[in-house]
């Protein structure tokens, strides 16, 4: 059939369009690729400048011998790492109930009804022997499976002087990391418990040297390295709260001597999270770009990248969320001294062009940050968090001191300056803005110390400030 005329110049003109269009797509997608390298290039070397991009799969060893390293004991060795093909590590963490013992744990924060407890347990098969005279001896003996482990923690805390992890960190499975924080963190709340009943049980020893442990887990896994992560950082704060209320139990009963509050108040002064913070920044940014590297691989099941986000635009992202994370995370701390600042410069991303005028998120973002902003952490809440952690241990500090000045003098302090520099380098100020600690005296002859508020007022410890209330006989803990 012979077209006519007019429908040849119609196709003509749509084959000419259709050319037009495509040349322009592929013209705009090579110039934003090019533009999308070009500007990955500049960060990629700032990044390698300074030492700060893992481009390679790294094993990330500790600086320090096995046999003085504390994560390096035997038994936890094998047991923190997360090697799937080792058959013995999971029979040992199923035949030993290991993550079951949170809700033992837990009981004993909201409840010390110990025969209860005893009872929740017995009904969940921690235990079938008959009841004894101790409920407290009972729920001990649940812990009898575990005694190896802790053990060998309890005497790596006195006889093993650094803590290092060993995180192996690939590009390639940019998931996949070797140590198991979730056991670290059951690792930790165990501990807490044996300690909890042992100081109920008289065995004071005993529950220190856990307590010891308990911290220099915390230690290890906050500490700043270049193994660091948010998630461990998390995971050592963690084990330093589990550890507080059984210090402050024991400091309230009058139970620790002096040399068991001297090593309690100098672990906690060793705390320092936040150049751990500063360190897990790099951590997260390779994990970022690790995973854009691979594509929507990684995950295929779960999530697409949409057919327009072309190579340009994921290396424009590496670009913002590189940016981003090093600006908005080192505009919100300080070093020497340690600080979160309490009205940092609003935490965002490099680019906001998805931003409304009001500031929330606008229901089309950019694509230069898309994936950035579904992956941003949310550094505001991580950093509020660890700031209150940071304060109520720090108070949790200052109590070891004061019961040391007790035992020392025969009476609690009249001023915090009466603790330095026999019982404290130096008085602690907060972790924000570097607020003052105050002392006020109750009616009842006591004391209550805090800091001041984050609004540079005096506040009087009201809020959810934490505060350390002090009894004029036996104290009492912070909350």
């Amino acid at each position: 059939m012979k077209l006519s005329p007019e429908l040849l110049s119609v196709l003509r003109r749509t084959l000419l369009g259709t050319a037009i269009a495509i040349t322009l797509i592929a013209l705009f997608v090579t110039e934003e690729n090019w533009r999308g390298d070009r500007a990955w290039a500049g960060v990629e070397r700032d990044l390698k400048a300074r030492g700060e991009l893992r481009s390679e799969t790294a094993a990330l060893s500790p600086p320090i011998p096995d046999e003085q390293n504390f994560f390096k004991t035997p038994l936890l060795n094998r047991l923190l790492y997360n090697r799937p093909d080792d058959i013995e590590r999971k029979k040992f963490l199923v035949e030993t109930r290991f993550r079951e013992f949170r809700v033992l744990h837990n009981q004993l924060i909201s409840s010390r009804d110990f025969s209860a407890i005893r009872s929740l347990l017995r009904k969940r098969g921690f235990f079938t022997a008959p009841d004894s005279s101790s409920p407290v001896l009972d729920l001990l003996l649940t812990l009898e499976p575990l005694r190896p482990l802790l053990d060998e923690v309890r005497d790596a805390a006195s006889s093993r002087p650094q803590a290092a992890l060993q995180l192996e960190f690939s590009p390639s499975s940019p998931f996949a990391s070797s140590v198991d924080l979730n056991f670290a963190i059951g690792l930790g709340v165990i501990l807490a418990t044996r300690a909890d009943l042992e100081l109920e049980l008289g065995k004071i020893t005993e529950a220190h040297a856990d307590v010891v442990a308990l911290l220099r887990l915390g230690d290890g896994l906050a500490a700043p390295s270049e193994s660091a992560t948010f998630m461990s950082l998390r995971a050592g704060i963690s084990a330093y709260e589990n550890a507080a209320p059984i210090i402050a139990r024991g400091r309230e009963r009058h139970l620790w001597n002096e040399s068991q509050l001297a090593a309690i108040e100098r672990l906690l002064g060793q705390l320092r999270p936040l150049p751990t913070v500063q360190a897990a920044r790099r951590y997260e940014r390779a994990l970022f770009i690790s995973l854009v590297d691979a594509g929507p691989r990684w995950d295929p099941e779960n999530f697409q990248w949409p057919f327009w986000f072309f190579h340009g635009l994921a290396q424009q992202n590496k670009v913002a969320y590189s940016r981003a994370i090093d600006r908005d995370l080192l505009s919100a701390i300080t070093f020497a001294p340690d600080r979160i600042l309490s009205r940092p410069p609003k935490l965002r991303l490099a680019t906001q062009s998805w931003l409304s005028p009001d500031g929330t998120v606008a229901r089309l973002r950019h694509p230069y940050s898309w994936l950035s902003e579904m992956a941003f952490l949310d550094l505001d809440r991580i950093l509020q968090d660890l700031g209150y952690s940071i304060d109520r241990l720090a108070l949790l500090r200052i109590s070891c001191a004061f019961e040391r000045h007790r035992l020392a003098v025969g009476a609690f302090p009249e001023k915090l300056d009466d603790l330095v520099p026999r019982f404290l380098p130096a008085i602690p100020t907060g972790i924000f803005d570097g607020q003052s600690l105050q002392l006020r005296k109750t009616p009842e002859g006591g004391s209550e110390i805090y800091f001041f508020g984050r609004d540079g007022r005096d506040n009087q410890g009201t809020g959810d400030d934490p505060v350390l209330k002090i009894s004029p006989v036996s104290g009492s803990g912070s909350h």
